[in-house]
């Protein structure tokens, strides 16, 4: 159903993808997609992103799973922005644990501590809930994202289009079995530069970084796709954003996963 559905976008949407695929990958920013094409909907948009990830792919690049954005109360509150939606997560945006992330010629950068669920089992939706993911699993991890943009258009559609294709993750070391964790309690402490800048708890991430997960494989479900063994799933920052800057270095410090750290270079 996927491959017949992106042959369908690409048919239908060649020269709309081939704009966006030079405005995002190859022009300082990206413009709004409905300056562009005004018609084009959120499940357009969905699909559209469906569409530029095998592209990427096509080139050479992974898909490593998906993220949330908009999943934590107090990131929507400081940014004014309503519900969570679905981003991708590309391998050439992945780094380790403690490595120095390129940061330069972006507008805006900012960090976020998160927790990372790794699959054990493909999951599918909809209807996804609670327990389906507790089953379809393998664990947690501690981790950040740097959010690096140079994105001018700021409709709910190009921030779909746009999720995470820029700015870069980075995992712990530590895979930590869910068997007795509430990760509603799982509590994070970010530090920059070694000075505490705020603490949080998991369950401010839609009351459970888990069901972050679930609303994600009922996403990908209405476009065709669905969460695939070992894929990773970025559930959201459990913080406000903290801005960033180069030469600044980034720790989360969670109780149970383990600590993770970035500096921007």
């Amino acid at each position: 159903m996927a491959k017949e559905l992106n042959a369908e976008i690409e048919a239908k949407h060649g020269a709309l993808l081939d704009w966006l695929e030079h405005h995002i990958f190859d022009t300082p920013r990206c413009p709004d997609v409905l300056e562009r094409q005004p018609d084009v909907t959120v499940a357009d948009a969905y699909r559209l992103r469906a569409a530029l990830v095998e592209r990427r792919i096509a080139k050479g690049d992974r898909l490593l799973g998906y993220k949330v954005a908009g999943s934590s109360r107090s990131l929507r509150a400081d940014e004014h922005i309503e519900g969570q939606i679905t981003g991708c997560l590309m391998a050439s945006n992945f780094y380790e644990d403690g490595a120095t992330v390129p940061a330069g010629g972006y507008s805006r950068l900012a960090m976020e501590g998160e927790i990372t669920v790794l699959m054990k089992h493909a999951l599918r939706g909809p209807n996804v809930g609670l327990t389906d993911v507790l089953r379809a699993a393998a664990g947690a991890y501690a981790s950040i994202e740097l959010i690096a943009s140079n994105r001018s258009g700021s409709s709910l559609q190009t921030r779909i289009i746009d999720g995470k294709f820029s700015g870069a993750y980075v995992l712990g070391r530590k895979l930590v079995a869910l068997d007795g964790i509430d990760l509603r309690l799982e509590g994070m402490v970010a530090y920059r530069n070694g000075a505490a800048m705020g603490s949080a708890t998991g369950i401010e991430v839609m009351s459970n970084p888990l069901n972050a997960v679930a609303f994600v494989a009922n996403n990908l479900a209405e476009v065709g796709l669905q969460l695939e063994p070992g894929m990773l799933v970025m559930t959201g920052s459990l913080l406000a954003n903290l801005p960033g800057a180069p030469g600044e270095r980034y720790t989360m410090d969670f109780t149970r996963l383990g600590s993770v750290s970035a500096t921007l270079g």
